[in-house]
């Protein structure tokens, strides 16, 4: 299930999309000063921990708020430079009206200061002209205004970058805690688990059943530490339950590495 909810046969079971439309925002507005007393909880991911303003983790990673035909809709993305953000293709399906990037770690309570606007999004041709399987769950958008004051670009993972069944990968976004529920989203939380196996050559699956990515966390960044960095390995996709606590599937970026540099490179 992709965590866009939208339906289609993969692997031996449903397979959402962890974007938009599986969490809508329409009931609580843009997420501008005005709307610091929404409706939105304080926690995301699925058994998780809140990631606090003083962790590095945090300064590489951004919330994402669309204007759709259905509302405004929650996903996450990750730093690719001073005006650009990686996030995952389904998110911004559709072309949204508006896209509002918010660098803060909990999304009702940002000011205006934290917040940038999207100039123009460019998603991965292969999910354009997708196979049954909908591979290359990627995309870039930019934006104006730079980067606030902490906040950087994440180190991406080289073109021989390896990862391996069963290693430790962490995982951030501000999606909800509860799938089947469709509750907690808007403040930004970490978790930890590893890798299970690939659907893919381009797809990595990770292991949800104790704790996982789900909805609003589509385009976050999955890393591996290594000698106290974190290396962005992935983008999470998608989900295999509604309850998010079967597997998740992520877009590798070492295979797309080409499209993302020649994308900064036109942009």
């Amino acid at each position: 299930m992709t965590l866009r909810n939208v339906f289609q046969k993969k692997l031996n079971g449903m397979i959402l999309v962890l974007g938009f439309s599986g969490f809508m925002l329409s009931a609580c507005g843009p997420a501008h000063q005005e709307n610091q007393n929404s409706g939105l909880p304080d926690d995301a991911i699925t058994k998780g921990q809140t990631l606090r303003s003083n962790n590095s983790l945090g300064h590489f990673i951004v919330a994402l708020v669309a204007d759709q035909d259905e509302g405004q809709a929650l996903c996450t993305g990750s730093i690719l430079s001073q005006n650009m953000i990686l996030t995952a293709a389904h998110c911004v399906e559709g072309s949204p009206s508006k896209v509002q990037i918010i660098f803060a770690n909990n999304v009702k309570k940002a000011d205006p200061s934290q917040i940038r606007i999207a100039t123009a999004i460019y998603q991965n041709p292969s999910w354009h002209h997708p196979s049954a399987d909908k591979k290359g769950d990627l995309a870039i958008i930019k934006f104006s205004g730079g980067l606030p004051k902490g906040f950087s670009p994440a180190q991406l993972a080289n073109d021989r970058f390896q990862l391996s069944k069963d290693q430790n990968v962490l995982f951030a976004g501000y999606g909800v805690t509860n799938g089947t529920q469709q509750t907690g989203a808007g403040v930004l939380r970490m978790t930890k688990t590893t890798v299970i196996g690939q659907k893919s050559k381009t797809e990595v699956i990770t292991d949800g059943r104790d704790t996982s990515v789900c909805f609003g966390d589509s385009g976050g960044p999955g890393f591996v530490a290594i000698k106290k960095k974190f290396i962005q390995w992935g983008v999470a996709s998608s989900v295999l339950n509604q309850a998010c606590n079967e597997a998740s599937i992520h877009t590798s970026i070492m295979d797309y590495k080409d499209w993302i540099r020649a994308t900064m490179l036109r942009l």
